[in-house]
């Protein structure tokens, strides 16, 4: 993954999409998320990669705001930036620890009560 995040920052002016994602009032950004989540699903199933990121706006919050055009003490903030493209390498479903070893109930380090070491979908399909 650090090797894709790598390529994606020296290779950034090749990238043939961004959408920037921008909040007002909502500094988490999660308002908009749902919204981004279905855009980026939606290129999934026409073959295009997505690739979310949130660095631009936290370590580059005045060159993120400025670069395309968006007004100054309004509030706005950038939540995320979503990179879209046709995938240079494999393409596939990501290897994951499973469900059960990185979740947790009620408490942190709480088992959480079911074992899910296998995707509840079909890898490809």
């Amino acid at each position: 993954m650090q090797r894709s995040a790598q390529h994606l920052a020296d290779n950034f002016e090749d990238v043939p999409l961004y959408l920037f994602g921008f909040t007002r009032g909502d500094p988490s950004g999660g308002s908009i998320f749902p919204a981004v989540w279905s855009a980026m699903l939606a290129a999934r199933a026409l073959g295009v990669g997505a690739s979310l990121t949130s660095v631009l706006g936290y370590f580059h919050p005045e060159e993120t705001l400025a670069a395309p055009g968006v007004p100054k003490d309004k509030g706005w903030a950038m939540a995320c930036c979503v990179s879209f493209g046709y995938p240079t390498g494999r393409w596939g479903v990501a290897a994951r620890r499973p469900a059960h070893e990185v979740s947790y109930r009620n408490r942190w380090g709480n088992d959480v009560g079911l074992d899910l070491s296998e995707p509840r979908w079909t890898p490809g399909a």
